[in-house]
């Protein structure tokens, strides 16, 4: 049987161990997210541009549109590098600028 200093102790010592044993498990994190913004030409903001996102790796694509500012986000995008192609949006024959 444990005394009390000892009983605090051992409490103490779990408590350290449960947090430096939980630290890395926290910071390795295998995903990632892409976010940018489609531009005219002009400079204005493209809404409904499909964005395709390609890993350089596997060259496997998805797909996303950008929102009423033009902005788009892919999420849960495994570490690697990509590459980004905008196409066109409704009265855009060419691909616009990301």
């Amino acid at each position: 049987m444990l005394n009390r200093a000892g009983a605090v102790a051992f409490f103490f010592a779990l408590c350290y161990f449960l947090v430096v044993a939980s630290t890395p498990a926290v910071s390795q994190v295998d995903r990632g997210t892409i976010v940018g913004t489609v531009t005219d030409p002009t400079g204005a903001r493209v809404s409904g541009a499909q964005v395709t996102i390609t890993s350089l790796s596997t060259d496997q694509s998805i797909n996303v549109t950008t929102d009423e500012d033009g902005n788009y986000t892919a999420t849960l995008l495994k570490i690697d590098a990509y590459s980004e192609r905008g196409g066109g949006s409704v009265g855009f024959a060419t691909p616009c600028r990301l």
